[in-house]
Order: structure tokens, then C-alpha cells, then sequence
């Protein structure tokens, strides 16, 4: 139905979500630098850490970022056109700032800045809106802003971790935030089929065949699970994978020529 009852967002990665990446790999830093080198782990919340850990897994953080960086350029210069100029490449970049150091609220699904719910709250408290459809109505605009709101909220990012001007951007930046968006994606898309091919490794065939040998054991999987070249999800993921090598591609060049 093109008219969804429910506002829920599905991005994998959002602004809600980067916010707390942004928060945990400072928690992993500060708590690194600060623990003793003859320390075996520490202590966080009740949660005990080995030190060494601190260190290696920030790398699983700084590719949610990377990924999430690539994902808001591709969507924000959208399909690569014959001719750009870096005039109408900075406009399709600039934000307006009014949301790049807001908080994001997860509500029931529906990402939205704070400070626009709060907005809401209060038209509902003063009586400017007093009813089911008022409120319903500015919900739905707040959630067809999203994709404004979260470049907005980006633009901000980009200033304050990679120094990036977006009035005029400059295209070596840029194309090295796709090639790390490039790399990133396709190492989490490739543990993500290391993990999925595990379905049908030899562990996986427990309780198939029982009543046969080891070939009645792995047909009887087989016609249970298939194989792993003829499962649609990680064919899909193979199919990902060569569009994101050809969409880096495409950027870097266009990017090369502006």
C-alpha cells in the first residue's frame, strides 16, 4: 500500500544509531588510554573488557560510520550525471545547519530529531493542535523530512570529524570517503556471507539422514535447505556486492572529473 499506516524507518543505519557508534568508540578510546598496561581488562557498567579488546574492536564502529558517511553522500548526490560543475555538485552538498547538533529519538520505529518532537509536544500542550489528525499530520511530516533532517545532522559531522568544508568541497576528500564506504560495505557484506554459509557447513546437517549414511545424511539437507549458490539471501548479497564495486566506480570517476 503506498499509503503506510504505520511511520517506520528501516534505514540499517541511522542517525539514532551513529550517534551511540559515535558515543562507544569514545567510551573505547578514553577507557584504553586510561587503563594501565598491566591490566587484563576492565570494568564498564558491570560489564568486564579486555583491554586489548578496547583497541582492536573500534574497527567494527568506525565501519558502521564509514558506511553510514558513504551511504548519506550516495543518497545526497544521487545518480551520476554526464556533466557536473562543482557549483551545482556544492548544492546538492550544502545543508542548512539548523539540525547539525541535535539528539535523534527512536519512536516505536520513526527516527526524528528531538527537537522536532519537542516542537510537537508543545503545539499539543498550547492547543495550536487539538486533535487526532493535527497530530497524526505533523507526524508524518516530520517523518517525510527525514532524509533533510539526517543530512542535515551529517553536514555537521563531516565539518567536525573530517574537517570538510561542503560550501566548496573539495573531490579528493570525497572520493576517499567513497572508497572507504567502498571497502567497509563490502568487508561486512563478506562476514556477513562467511557467517551465512555456516547454515550449511557439516555441524549444520545434525539430525538430517539420521536413519542413513553420510550421502543420505547431506541429500536429505539438501532437500531440506538447497544449497548456498541457490539461496536468495546470499545471492543477494553477491548481487550487493558487485553493485556497490560498480556505483564506487562510477563516483570516483564522476568525481574525478568535476
Amino acid at each position: 500500500d503506498p499509503e503506510k499506516a504505520d511511520l517506520i524507518n528501516f534505514d540499517f543505519l541511522s542517525p539514532y544509531i551513529i550517534q551511540r557508534v559515535i558515543s562507544s568508540l569514545s567510551i573505547l578510546t578514553e577507557l584504553y588510554e586510561k587503563a594501565s598496561k598491566k591490566q587484563e581488562s576492565v570494568f564498564y557498567k558491570g560489564i568486564r573488557i579486555k583491554r586489548l579488546m578496547l583497541k582492536s574492536t573500534r574497527k567494527y564502529y568506525e565501519m558502521a560510520l564509514a558506511i553510514f558517511m558513504g551511504n548519506q553522500l550516495l543518497k545526497r548526490m544521487g545518480e551520476v550525471e554526464e556533466t557536473v560543475s562543482r557549483e551545482s555538485l556544492r548544492k546538492k552538498l550544502a545543508g542548512n545547519g539548523s539540525f547539525r547538533s541535535v539528539n535523534w529519538l527512536d519512536l516505536a520505529g520513526m527516527i526524528a530529531p528531538d527537537r522536532v518532537i519537542q516542537a510537537l509536544m508543545e503545539d499539543v500542550s498550547s492547543g495550536k493542535i487539538h486533535d487526532l489528525e493535527g497530530v497524526n499530520g505533523r507526524l508524518r511530516k516530520i517523518h517525510d523530512a527525514y532524509d533533510e533532517y539526517a543530512w542535515d545532522w551529517t553536514t555537521g559531522l563531516l565539518s567536525e570529524k573530517y574537517g570538510m568544508d561542503l560550501n566548496d568541497p573539495d573531490m579528493g576528500q570525497l572520493v576517499e570517503l567513497i572508497s572507504s564506504w567502498e571497502s567497509e560495505s563490502l568487508k561486512m557484506d563478506r562476514m556477513i556471507l562467511n557467517d551465512a554459509t555456516k547454515e550449511y557447513d557439516s555441524s549444520s546437517m545434525l539430525g538430517f539422514g539420521i536413519d542413513g549414511d553420510q550421502d543420505v545424511t547431506e541429500q536429505d539437507f539438501r532437500a531440506v535447505r538447497g544449497v548456498p549458490e541457490e539461496n536468495k539471501f546470499i545471492t543477494g548479497i553477491h548481487k550487493e556486492i558487485s553493485e556497490i564495486e560498480k556505483r564506487a566506480a562510477e563516483l570516483k570517476a564522476w568525481l574525478g572529473s568535476v
